[in-house]
Order: C-alpha cells, then sequence, then structure tokens
C-alpha cells in the first residue's frame, strides 16, 4: 500500500507543470505501469479514499483573430512527362548515358594490372578465399598466393588455378572463384 502511496504522489508530481516533455510523459507512462503492476500484485483490492489529483486548472488565452488577407493561388499547368530521345536517333538519353559509363573511376580501377596479389587483396576477401576456397587453410591460401606472385607468365598461373580447382574441388559458376580468377588474371595483364 506504501508503494502505491509513493507511486501516486510522484505521478502527481510529475503532471503538476501544465507543459510536459516527452521524457516527462515516458518517466509518467513507466510509473502509471508500475502503478498498475503494484495494484495489481497487492491483496487487497481496497479503494485509496484521499484524492488522487486535483483537477488541472487550464488557463484559456483568449484567442484574437487576424482579419484574413486575400492570397492569389497560382495556377499550375500540369505538365506530362516524356522520355527525352536523342534527335539523330531512337536512343533514350539514358541508353546514350550506359554506353559512356564505362569511364567511370571503378571501372577503370577494375581492369588495371596488379603486381603484388598478396598487398591487393582485402581483409575481406582473403577470409573469403581461406574458407570458400581453401577449406579454412591458411597456410595453403598464402602459399599459393606467394607462387601466383613468383610466376613471369600467364600461362603458370593457369596452370596452377587448374590444379588448385580440381585439388580443391572448386565450382567454376561461383562467383567467388570467379573473383579469385579474376584478381590472378589481373596480375598478368
Amino acid at each position: 500500500m506504501n508503494t502505491i502511496q509513493t507511486l501516486l504522489k510522484e505521478i502527481q508530481a510529475i503532471f503538476q507543470n501544465q507543459s510536459l516533455s516527452a521524457i516527462e510523459k515516458d518517466i509518467a507512462l513507466e510509473k502509471t505501469r508500475k502503478l498498475y503492476e503494484a495494484i495489481l500484485a497487492s491483496s487487497t483490492h481496497s479503494i485509496i479514499e484521499q484524492p488522487i489529483a486535483k483537477p488541472l486548472e487550464i488557463k484559456a488565452e483568449p484567442v484574437i483573430e487576424k482579419p484574413k488577407q486575400e492570397t492569389v493561388q497560382p495556377i499550375v499547368e500540369l505538365v506530362k512527362t516524356t522520355s527525352i530521345k536523342n534527335e539523330s536517333n531512337s536512343e533514350s538519353l539514358n541508353d546514350v548515358l550506359n554506353k559512356n559509363r564505362k569511364t567511370e573511376l571503378a571501372d577503370k580501377l577494375e581492369h588495371t594490372p596488379i603486381k603484388d596479389l598478396k598487398a591487393s587483396i582485402g581483409f575481406n576477401d582473403k577470409f573469403s578465399f581461406i574458407q570458400n576456397l581453401f577449406a579454412g587453410d591458411n597456410v595453403a591460401y598464402s602459399n599459393t598466393i606467394a607462387q601466383f606472385n613468383s610466376f613471369t607468365n600467364k600461362s603458370e598461373a593457369e596452370q596452377l588455378l587448374n590444379e588448385l580447382a580440381i585439388q580443391h574441388k572448386w565450382n567454376e559458376a561461383e562467383e567467388i572463384t570467379e573473383h579469385f580468377k579474376e584478381l590472378i588474371n589481373r596480375k598478368f595483364l
């Protein structure tokens, strides 16, 4: 019973202010839930004879109406959107722009030669290669990358790639296998 009275006093104290912030509303809600749980937990559901709260007096401020001013509404014409066509042929602007897309920096960097495979392979790719292509064998991965770095021509690299694919039973259609082979091929551009 003492807990219920304490919670009621705390809730009343919160509602003394006429304007509550969001935090105060949350606190009041939490205390109301605790009050509800305390009432349910009490074995005697007696009605508290003291008034719970004084009615809040809200002072209404007089509303002063301002004279309405006439505003001129602009007329907006609806324009049908049409695709922009290149005047010389029937290709859309989007098609023309997509043809020139290959000049982006990422596309240029994607086809640059790699001097050192170990330095060029990022941490995420390295981890993925070790787990998916080398069955978790970090030493085999490191030795393989060292071998590829020591090769001077592409035919040696292709031969080792074929041996690795057979040895580790790589699925040629998997994206990770294609990505690994692409990095090896970039070493010999």
